[in-house]
Parts: C-alpha cells; sequence; structure tokens
C-alpha cells in the first residue's frame, strides 16, 4: 500500500492511496488493486476501513478481504502482510486499528 501526492506547490490536490493484495492463495501472481483519492496531503490511507454503519464497510481491506475468500474457495487468510514505505509508527497505530475493524467486520473471530 501506498499514497501519492502531486506536486509539493500545488497544496488542494487530492492525494491518490493504492491497495494491492492477494486473490487466490497459494498463487501469488493473482492479485487485485484498489484506488481511492483522499484528502491532500494525508500519508495515511484513510480509506481502509469505513464503517458505514453496523457490520457495513465500504473500506479497501474489506473489499480485498472479501475478494480472497471467494477467490480461494472460501478460505481465510491465515495471515495478513502489510508493506508500506516510511509511517511504521502510524501504520502500527491508526492503519493496523482499520485492518483489525475491517477483519473484525467480515467475521469476528
Amino acid at each position: 500500500m501506498d499514497v501519492f501526492h502531486d506536486s509539493p506547490e500545488q497544496p488542494d490536490i487530492l492525494s491518490i492511496a493504492a491497495v494491492v493484495s492477494s486473490r487466490q492463495w497459494p498463487l501469488i501472481s493473482y492479485y487485485r488493486a484498489s484506488v481511492r483519492a483522499q484528502s491532500p496531503k494525508l500519508e495515511m490511507i484513510d480509506s481502509l476501513s469505513k464503517p458505514i454503519f453496523d457490520k457495513v464497510d465500504e473500506g479497501i481491506r474489506r473489499e480485498a478481504l472479501l475478494d480472497f475468500y471467494t477467490s480461494s474457495g472460501k478460505r481465510k487468510p491465515d495471515q495478513v502482510i502489510i508493506f508500506k514505505n516510511g509511517q511504521f509508527s502510524q501504520m502500527m497505530y491508526k492503519g493496523l486499528d482499520q485492518v483489525i475493524e475491517a477483519c473484525k467486520l467480515l467475521d469476528e473471530n
């Protein structure tokens, strides 16, 4: 996952967030990509988890988890591995919570 920011001279242009995820285990060459526009210069991806009401989430992580589940023969992932350049502490304290919440919305276990 990463966020792209356009020209530093134009602070009002939206940033672009992208997440690539596995689709079909163990065939790691099958993957999906999700892209969203977000607030300018925001480094953390604000659409990993987007709960809209009880048990409904429109976030990128939910989409990726559902896609993995359906394309892998109804198999849940054993682990989620996140690659992100920089912002390690932000990812650990904020981003990780979003991933956990997305998983819980799909299945409490």
